[in-house]
């Protein structure tokens, strides 16, 4: 629990760092092998990958209506010339899209010598490789069962926010929801801790259900500064301060294969 709280530390600092120092940790006091260790970070991420794609799932399931309103009500221009403009992007985009699968029919040999298809398959296989390694646990439904509570938590930390501010707290449980899911876009893109980019992704899913600018402002910073800021920096410090303390007469139980 330490490891993994001072890894988020860290990556209020430098975005990804965390898991480095995770690993570094855990090898240190745990006396387990640092490839053994960051086998395990690549299970998670790869668990948690999948449980960002379901969360969006789920936003498009229960708020496709109000995501398409959004949309077609914040569009720029009006009447017939925007119906055209639309249509003649769409046929462009279409265009490209058609164009792009057939020149990679014809060069994928070339393509599959680039160094952009070697990391996309890299990345790929390292993510199945994960999920291949669930089934190897000794309790696998634990394990998943335990993942799941894990975003389940991540979500009420959003909804239940919505009670503490005054302009969110009429806002349905779907609305948090895509609060959570546009969040996370902010968390997964890498600046430290998601500052900047999560308050901008919180915001724009805010807007959807008629909450002004400064007041999505306000509730991001409140979730973000409360969350990423107050527990990660605060409980970060005293497990960095106590992780020795705790260890001091520490011995770990031999590792077996």
């Amino acid at each position: 629990f330490m490891t993994i709280i001072i890894g988020y530390l860290a990556n209020l600092g430098l975005p990804r760092v965390g898991e480095v120092v995770r690993a570094a940790m855990m090898a240190r006091y745990e006396r387990i092998p640092v490839e053994k260790l960051v086998g395990t970070i690549v299970v998670g991420r790869t668990v948690d990958v999948l449980c960002l794609l379901a969360v969006f799932g789920l936003t498009f399931l229960f708020e496709f209506d109000e995501l398409y309103n959004f949309i077609v009500t914040n569009r720029e221009g009006d009447g017939a010339s925007d119906g055209l403009l639309q249509q003649a992007w769409f046929q462009i985009l279409a265009g490209i899209g058609i164009l792009g699968a057939i020149l990679l029919f014809v060069f994928r040999k070339q393509f599959q010598q680039t160094k952009l298809y070697q990391k996309v398959i890299k990345v790929l296989e390292g993510l199945w490789e994960g999920i291949k390694s669930v089934r190897k646990l000794e309790n696998p439904w634990i394990f998943i069962l335990h993942s799941i509570n894990i975003w389940v938590m991540y979500y009420f930390m959003t909804y239940l926010c919505f009670f503490a501010f005054g302009p969110t707290e009429h806002l349905p449980a779907v609305a948090a929801l895509t609060v959570f899911a546009f969040g996370a876009l902010g968390i997964v893109v890498p600046s430290p801790g998601g500052m900047g980019s999560f308050q901008w992704f919180a915001m724009q899913a805010l807007a959807i259900y008629g909450i002004p600018g400064p007041d999505a402002f306000s509730f991001s910073n409140i979730l973000f500064f409360s969350i990423q800021l107050g527990c990660n920096l605060l409980v970060g410090i005293l497990c960095l301060a106590f992780l020795p303390l705790v260890n001091r007469n520490y011995t770990p139980l031999p590792q077996t294969t």
